[in-house]
Protein backbone atom coordinates (compact mmCIF):
# COMPACT_ATOMS: atom_id res chain seq x y z
CA UNK A 1 0.00 0.00 0.00
CA UNK A 2 1.76 3.12 -1.19
CA UNK A 3 0.82 6.57 -2.42
CA UNK A 4 1.87 7.41 -5.97
CA UNK A 5 4.67 9.93 -6.36
CA UNK A 6 3.11 11.31 -9.54
CA UNK A 7 0.94 13.89 -7.81
CA UNK A 8 0.61 17.36 -9.37
CA UNK A 9 3.02 20.03 -8.14
CA UNK A 10 0.19 22.55 -7.79
CA UNK A 11 -3.16 22.13 -6.11
CA UNK A 12 -5.75 22.19 -8.90
CA UNK A 13 -9.52 22.62 -8.71
CA UNK A 14 -11.59 19.47 -8.74
CA UNK A 15 -12.55 18.47 -12.23
CA UNK A 16 -9.23 19.50 -13.79
CA UNK A 17 -6.99 17.21 -15.83
CA UNK A 18 -5.20 16.33 -12.57
CA UNK A 19 -8.34 14.70 -11.17
CA UNK A 20 -7.53 11.40 -12.83
CA UNK A 21 -6.92 7.91 -11.65
CA UNK A 22 -3.46 6.34 -12.02
CA UNK A 23 -2.72 5.55 -15.65
CA UNK A 24 -4.37 8.74 -16.88
CA UNK A 25 -7.95 7.44 -17.00
CA UNK A 26 -10.66 9.91 -15.91
CA UNK A 27 -11.98 9.42 -12.40
CA UNK A 28 -15.59 8.45 -11.81
CA UNK A 29 -16.36 11.88 -10.44
CA UNK A 30 -14.95 15.31 -11.13
CA UNK A 31 -15.73 16.94 -7.81
CA UNK A 32 -17.37 16.49 -4.45
CA UNK A 33 -17.35 13.22 -2.55
CA UNK A 34 -19.17 10.92 -4.91
CA UNK A 35 -22.67 9.46 -4.79
CA UNK A 36 -24.53 6.34 -3.72
CA UNK A 37 -23.02 4.15 -6.46
CA UNK A 38 -19.48 5.08 -5.46
CA UNK A 39 -20.26 4.56 -1.77
CA UNK A 40 -21.61 1.12 -2.59
CA UNK A 41 -18.48 0.21 -4.52
CA UNK A 42 -16.27 1.44 -1.69
CA UNK A 43 -18.24 -0.56 0.86
CA UNK A 44 -17.80 -3.70 -1.22
CA UNK A 45 -14.03 -3.18 -1.21
CA UNK A 46 -14.09 -2.50 2.54
CA UNK A 47 -16.04 -5.72 3.14
CA UNK A 48 -13.49 -7.70 1.12
CA UNK A 49 -10.65 -6.13 3.11
CA UNK A 50 -12.30 -6.95 6.44
CA UNK A 51 -12.78 -10.55 5.29
CA UNK A 52 -8.99 -10.84 4.99
CA UNK A 53 -8.37 -9.76 1.38
CA UNK A 54 -5.83 -7.13 2.38
CA UNK A 55 -4.80 -6.33 -1.20
CA UNK A 56 -8.36 -5.13 -1.90
CA UNK A 57 -7.59 -1.96 0.05
CA UNK A 58 -5.07 -1.04 -2.64
CA UNK A 59 -8.03 -0.35 -4.92
CA UNK A 60 -9.09 2.48 -2.60
CA UNK A 61 -5.54 3.79 -2.49
CA UNK A 62 -5.27 3.85 -6.28
CA UNK A 63 -8.67 5.50 -6.57
CA UNK A 64 -8.26 8.26 -4.01
CA UNK A 65 -4.52 8.93 -3.64
CA UNK A 66 -4.24 11.67 -6.32
CA UNK A 67 -6.98 13.86 -4.81
CA UNK A 68 -5.86 13.17 -1.26
CA UNK A 69 -2.28 14.21 -2.02
CA UNK A 70 -3.49 17.33 -3.84
CA UNK A 71 -5.65 18.37 -0.90
CA UNK A 72 -2.88 17.73 1.63
CA UNK A 73 -0.48 19.71 -0.56
CA UNK A 74 -2.84 22.68 -0.55
CA UNK A 75 -3.04 22.47 3.25
CA UNK A 76 0.66 22.07 4.08
CA UNK A 77 2.37 23.64 1.04
CA UNK A 78 4.98 20.93 0.53
CA UNK A 79 4.68 18.02 -1.89
CA UNK A 80 6.79 15.55 0.08
CA UNK A 81 4.87 16.27 3.29
CA UNK A 82 1.59 15.92 1.39
CA UNK A 83 2.55 12.46 0.11
CA UNK A 84 3.62 11.42 3.60
CA UNK A 85 0.36 12.68 5.08
CA UNK A 86 -1.71 10.86 2.48
CA UNK A 87 0.25 7.67 3.19
CA UNK A 88 -0.35 8.12 6.92
CA UNK A 89 -4.07 8.77 6.33
CA UNK A 90 -4.42 5.55 4.34
CA UNK A 91 -2.54 3.64 7.03
CA UNK A 92 -4.80 4.98 9.77
CA UNK A 93 -7.87 4.20 7.70
CA UNK A 94 -6.66 0.66 7.05
CA UNK A 95 -5.97 -0.18 10.67
CA UNK A 96 -9.22 1.45 11.84
CA UNK A 97 -11.34 0.07 9.03
CA UNK A 98 -13.40 -2.07 11.39
CA UNK A 99 -14.52 1.13 13.16
CA UNK A 100 -15.87 2.68 9.96
CA UNK A 101 -19.61 2.73 10.61
CA UNK A 102 -20.71 3.98 7.19
CA UNK A 103 -22.56 7.00 8.56
CA UNK A 104 -20.70 9.04 5.94
CA UNK A 105 -18.97 7.96 2.74
CA UNK A 106 -15.55 6.33 3.03
CA UNK A 107 -13.94 9.26 1.26
CA UNK A 108 -15.56 11.75 3.66
CA UNK A 109 -14.03 9.74 6.48
CA UNK A 110 -10.68 9.64 4.69
CA UNK A 111 -10.81 13.39 4.03
CA UNK A 112 -11.44 14.02 7.73
CA UNK A 113 -8.41 11.95 8.72
CA UNK A 114 -6.21 13.79 6.21
CA UNK A 115 -7.40 17.25 7.22
CA UNK A 116 -6.74 16.51 10.89
CA UNK A 117 -3.28 15.15 10.13
CA UNK A 118 -2.49 18.17 7.95
CA UNK A 119 -3.57 20.66 10.61
CA UNK A 120 -1.48 18.81 13.22
CA UNK A 121 1.49 18.87 10.85
CA UNK A 122 1.23 22.62 10.41
CA UNK A 123 0.90 23.23 14.15
CA UNK A 124 4.05 21.21 14.73
CA UNK A 125 5.84 23.10 11.99
CA UNK A 126 4.89 26.45 13.48
CA UNK A 127 6.49 25.41 16.75
CA UNK A 128 9.70 24.69 14.86
CA UNK A 129 9.85 27.80 12.71
CA UNK A 130 8.14 31.17 12.37
CA UNK A 131 8.39 31.25 8.62
CA UNK A 132 7.59 28.63 5.97
CA UNK A 133 9.25 29.36 2.65
CA UNK A 134 7.92 28.09 -0.65
CA UNK A 135 10.03 25.06 -1.62
CA UNK A 136 12.07 25.58 -4.75
CA UNK A 137 11.33 22.09 -6.00
CA UNK A 138 7.62 22.90 -5.87
CA UNK A 139 7.98 25.81 -8.30
CA UNK A 140 6.50 25.57 -11.80
CA UNK A 141 8.93 24.53 -14.58
CA UNK A 142 10.84 27.23 -16.48
CA UNK A 143 8.98 28.87 -19.34
CA UNK A 144 10.02 28.92 -22.98
CA UNK A 145 11.32 32.19 -24.43
CA UNK A 146 8.11 32.84 -26.37
CA UNK A 147 5.99 32.88 -23.23
CA UNK A 148 8.58 33.98 -20.68
CA UNK A 149 7.02 37.30 -19.63
CA UNK A 150 3.54 35.93 -19.12
CA UNK A 151 4.83 32.77 -17.45
CA UNK A 152 6.94 34.78 -14.98
CA UNK A 153 3.88 36.76 -13.99
CA UNK A 154 1.89 33.56 -13.56
CA UNK A 155 4.62 31.95 -11.47
CA UNK A 156 4.80 35.00 -9.23
CA UNK A 157 1.02 34.96 -8.77
CA UNK A 158 1.07 31.25 -7.91
CA UNK A 159 3.85 31.83 -5.38
CA UNK A 160 1.97 34.76 -3.83
CA UNK A 161 -1.21 32.71 -3.63
CA UNK A 162 0.62 29.81 -1.98
CA UNK A 163 2.19 32.10 0.59
CA UNK A 164 -1.13 33.80 1.30
CA UNK A 165 -2.94 30.47 1.80
CA UNK A 166 -0.05 29.35 3.99
CA UNK A 167 -0.69 32.31 6.32
CA UNK A 168 -4.38 31.56 6.86
CA UNK A 169 -5.46 30.10 10.18
CA UNK A 170 -5.72 26.31 10.04
CA UNK A 171 -9.51 26.01 10.34
CA UNK A 172 -10.10 28.70 7.72
CA UNK A 173 -7.50 27.23 5.36
CA UNK A 174 -9.15 23.82 5.57
CA UNK A 175 -12.57 25.18 4.61
CA UNK A 176 -11.10 27.26 1.76
CA UNK A 177 -9.20 24.29 0.32
CA UNK A 178 -12.17 21.93 0.54
CA UNK A 179 -14.55 24.43 -1.06
CA UNK A 180 -12.50 26.36 -3.61
CA UNK A 181 -9.90 23.76 -4.60
CA UNK A 182 -11.69 20.46 -4.04
CA UNK A 183 -15.17 21.64 -5.00
CA UNK A 184 -17.03 20.20 -2.01
CA UNK A 185 -20.40 21.70 -1.13
CA UNK A 186 -21.26 23.07 2.33
CA UNK A 187 -22.94 19.88 3.50
CA UNK A 188 -19.93 17.77 2.51
CA UNK A 189 -17.47 20.12 4.19
CA UNK A 190 -19.58 20.09 7.34
CA UNK A 191 -19.40 16.28 7.39
CA UNK A 192 -15.64 16.21 6.76
CA UNK A 193 -14.82 18.75 9.46
CA UNK A 194 -17.70 17.72 11.76
CA UNK A 195 -18.93 21.28 12.18
CA UNK A 196 -22.32 22.95 11.52
CA UNK A 197 -22.98 24.17 7.99
CA UNK A 198 -23.33 27.71 9.30
CA UNK A 199 -19.81 27.50 10.69
CA UNK A 200 -18.58 26.37 7.28
CA UNK A 201 -20.12 29.46 5.69
CA UNK A 202 -18.68 31.87 8.27
CA UNK A 203 -15.19 30.34 8.13
CA UNK A 204 -15.21 30.40 4.34
CA UNK A 205 -16.26 34.06 4.33
CA UNK A 206 -13.46 34.95 6.75
CA UNK A 207 -10.94 32.84 4.83
CA UNK A 208 -11.73 34.55 1.53
CA UNK A 209 -11.62 37.96 3.19
CA UNK A 210 -8.28 37.19 4.85
CA UNK A 211 -6.88 35.80 1.61
CA UNK A 212 -7.87 38.93 -0.29
CA UNK A 213 -6.19 41.16 2.30
CA UNK A 214 -3.05 39.03 2.31
CA UNK A 215 -2.83 39.09 -1.49
CA UNK A 216 -3.28 42.88 -1.53
CA UNK A 217 -0.63 43.31 1.16
CA UNK A 218 1.83 41.06 -0.69
CA UNK A 219 1.16 42.88 -3.96
CA UNK A 220 1.82 46.23 -2.28
CA UNK A 221 5.04 44.90 -0.78
CA UNK A 222 6.17 43.72 -4.23
CA UNK A 223 5.43 47.13 -5.77
CA UNK A 224 7.27 48.92 -2.96
CA UNK A 225 10.34 46.72 -3.35
CA UNK A 226 10.36 47.22 -7.12
CA UNK A 227 10.09 50.99 -6.74
CA UNK A 228 12.96 51.12 -4.27
CA UNK A 229 15.30 48.84 -6.23
CA UNK A 230 18.52 50.43 -7.60
CA UNK A 231 17.57 49.72 -11.22
CA UNK A 232 14.36 51.72 -10.90
CA UNK A 233 16.29 54.74 -9.59
CA UNK A 234 18.93 54.92 -12.31
CA UNK A 235 18.91 58.25 -14.22
CA UNK A 236 17.50 58.04 -17.71
CA UNK A 237 19.20 59.43 -20.81
CA UNK A 238 17.74 62.71 -22.01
Amino acid sequence: MSVSNNSPSDPSPAGSADARAPGGEPRARAGGLGGAAEASQDQAVIDRTLRGEAEAFDELVRSYAPRLVRMAYALVGNREDAEDLAQEAFSKAYFKLDSFAGRSSFFTWLYRITVNLSISKRRKRRLETTHQAVALDDAPPPATDSTADGAVDTQEQIAQLRQAIDQLEGDRRAVLVLRDLEGLDYDQIAKVLEIPKGTVRSRLHRARSDLKQLMQRDAMTTVTKAASSPSSQEPKDV
